[in-house]
């Protein structure tokens, strides 16, 4: 019998967080100009090249040792030990989709088109598939690829015919990881692992759709049910608007091409602002259990300082019952130039959509976690200063509040379980650039910015606001969603880098996009009057 035959299921799960540049964003990675490999054609695939860290034994599922290896197709496998790597060799055929998600895993390999249809990628359109994030031409190919049994929907992405189709091997020279032990071709410590030639690289070909976005806005707006568009780029680098949609309608004569810019339609449903809500208690996500004077402890209820990334809101007289998420804490100054402790978050967290008075308390947990009754022991601070989300078609730019605090009551940095203390240094986003963030509700997901410059209508309690200028981040393995209701405000960084790059105001209703404010424009907001900067590392 074969000794590791039944640990088979133990391989059966990883990540490929880390694998930038395979699955949608093909030319992310491999713009770079050729200063980092001095040398003539192609490179041969050296295994000594290859980053094994996050990388898992197709026999075993356990770590792999990188002196056990042996060629598959054009990349390598490494396993965990020398009698795994034999056991592979004897029954190859029945290790073979682990052996292939390895090959994805290390960024050997990636995505080259869909898996259901054949057709081209959409950076909108995927699922987390054991750890490794597959995407499909369309909403339709998505939901087709769903009904199939999990056994079904492994062997048409990761069986030996389906992986010869659907994935396609990456140059040594195109890899980041690799990139990096190549002589002469070290990178600068970055939260990204592209360089600042290639971002800017990213910029320049992105510049075509965004001009074309700001001279025919109107046109991109005006067909029924059109909620917003976006600054992309497909799966060749080249850019796109993505015409956002509250759904298909194949009747619909949507703009294919505008100023020589492709037009892709993207339907992603509505978006919310992702407070959460709750009516005497009733929450979606806690039962409808009513945590207040629970005889075992309010488990959203931390204790002071408080983190950030955790549960609060405000509580006034006539205001509804929700709440939301900390982004972070700032150091700047009141009106009359005393220095101040602030934190920040959504307006619609810590303002009540513009309803909430000056001074109005700030409470961890928030109400919709306390039963929806106000305990003023739980304070932590009070609103200082908002900006006016405005209706009726007027565009915002940011959706932010202020709270003063102290050191006693408020933390800088997440739970033990998140990414720890931001950096106080905001970067500017770039299609393709990784995320996480740290919410109430979903705590630690991640994610990649997949548009720029987007023009977007979300719903908010009391009407529909119109945004410009956000930033749109879809989720990426191994988080499945990337926000829920309650994790408004809740502050986006570079991962693993933890950069701020956005304050999260909004979210799609299966969970898998968010909506951001750029946050040097939050800060920019609040100054030069409070001179706000992030209090971190």
């Amino acid at each position: 019998m074969r000794a590791l035959h039944h640990v088979l299921a133990a391989c059966l799960s990883f990540s490929c967080a880390w694998s930038a540049g395979w699955c949608g964003e093909k030319n992310t990675v491999s713009a770079a100009p050729p200063r980092r490999v001095e040398r003539p054609g192609p490179l041969p695939n050296n295994p000594e090249l290859i980053d094994w860290s996050t990388a898992v034994c197709p026999v075993t599922g356990e770590p792999v040792v990188p002196a056990w290896t042996q060629p598959l197709l054009a990349g390598w496998v490494a396993f965990s030990s020398d009698s795994a790597r034999r056991e592979f060799r004897d029954y190859e055929s029945e290790y073979r989709h682990e052996a292939h998600r390895q090959l994805v895993q290390t960024t050997q390999y990636r995505q080259r088109n869909c898996p259901e249809t054949g057709l081209r990628n959409s950076p909108w359109q995927f699922l987390p598939v054991e750890g490794s994030d597959i995407h499909f031409a369309d909403v339709r190919a998505r939901d087709a690829f769903l009904k199939r049994p999990q056994s079904e929907r492994l062997e048409r992405v990761f069986g030996a015919q389906a992986f010869a189709r659907h994935f396609e091997f990456v140059p040594l020279q195109d890899r980041p990881a690799a990139a990096e032990r190549l002589p002469g071709g070290a990178r600068q410590p970055a939260d990204d692992p592209r360089t600042e030639i290639e971002v800017a690289a990213i910029e320049r070909r992105l510049a075509p759709a965004m001009q074309a976005q700001d001279r025919n806005w109107d046109r991109l707006m005006a067909p029924e049910g059109v909620l917003g568009h976006t600054a992309s780029l497909d799966d060749n680098g080249k850019p796109v608007i993505r015409l956002l949609l509250k759904k298909l309608n194949p009747q619909q004569q949507l703009p294919t091409k505008i100023d020589g810019v492709p037009v892709i339609p993207e339907p992603l449903g509505e978006f919310f602002a992702t407070q959460q809500s709750g009516q005497g208690g009733e929450l979606p996500d806690d039962g409808g259990i009513d945590w207040h004077n629970a005889t075992s402890g309010n488990p959203r209820w931390v204790s002071r300082p408080v983190p950030i990334g955790v549960s609060f809101g405000v509580s006034f007289p006539g205001g509804s019952c929700n709440g939301g998420t900390i982004a972070c804490r700032l150091r700047g100054l009141l009106p009359d130039g005393t220095p101040a402790l602030y934190l920040l978050s959504c307006n619609h967290v810590a303002a009540g959509v513009n309803l909430a008075p000056i001074d109005s308390p700030l409470l961890q947990p928030a109400k919709v976690d306390n039963g929806c009754v106000e305990d003023l022991e739980d304070q932590i601070g009070t609103l200082s200063t908002y900006r006016v989300l405005q209706f009726g078609g007027l565009a915002n730019r940011v959706d932010a509040g202020l709270i003063r605090t102290t050191e006693r009551d408020a933390g800088n940095a997440t739970p033990a379980d998140g990414y720890g203390l931001p950096t106080s240094h905001p970067v500017t986003a770039s299609v393709g650039m990784f995320v996480q963030k740290y919410g109430r509700t979903t705590k630690n997901t991640h994610g990649r910015v997949t548009g720029v410059n987007s023009t977007i209508v979300i719903v908010y309690p009391g009407g529909n606001v119109l945004f410009t200028g956000q930033l749109i981040v879809s989720t990426r393995a191994p988080s499945t969603v990337f926000t829920r209701p309650g994790d408004s405000g809740a502050l986006v960084v570079t991962d693993p880098g933890r950069s701020p790059v956005g304050l999260l105001i909004a979210g799609n209703a299966s969970g898998t996009v968010g909506i951001l404010n750029r946050i040097q424009e939050v800060l920019d907001a609040f100054n030069p009057l409070h001179e706000v900067t992030i209090d971190g590392e």
